[in-house]
């Protein structure tokens, strides 16, 4: 009867592993999901201000445009750079306004990154945790 009493304690051995390791698990998913959760967070501030970014670049290109119209129609207005001038002034704002937009929503991009850190962090460490026992058991 010994061997049937090794099979149980190794039964409930391999029972305790699997709840082990199933919780390792579930606790390593909801890290990583909350994680993400942050970073979605992020972009939902980021991608406002790229799209003001992106409509205020576009805007400037159709100012620059008119203003290079302006340059070719000047030729038959008595003040032949009123115009021109007036548009680029106005070009000019809307491209440092875009620019803004641009560089505080890259800032704030760059800052949160991608990559799920926390996560990737303690999955390193477990796998060195686990290289450690298996070592110390062998």
């Amino acid at each position: 009867m010994p061997a049937v009493e090794s099979e149980r304690s190794l039964a409930a051995v391999l029972a305790e592993v699997k709840e082990e390791l199933k919780d390792f698990v579930q606790t390593r998913v909801a890290m990583l999901r909350f994680e993400l959760r942050e970073k979605a967070h992020a972009w939902k501030l980021a991608l406002p201000l790229a799209a003001c970014a992106l409509a205020l670049l576009i805007t400037s290109w159709c100012v620059f445009t008119a203003a290079l119209i302006a340059i070719v129609a000047s030729a038959f207005y008595p003040n032949r750079f009123a115009y021109f001038f007036g548009l680029l002034i106005v070009g000019g704002a809307y491209a440092l306004g875009g620019t803004m937009f641009a560089a505080q929503a890259y800032r704030s991009l760059r800052r949160q990154g991608m990559v799920p850190e926390r996560t990737v962090r303690i999955l390193k460490e477990d796998a060195e945790w686990l290289r450690r026992e298996a070592r110390r058991a062998a």
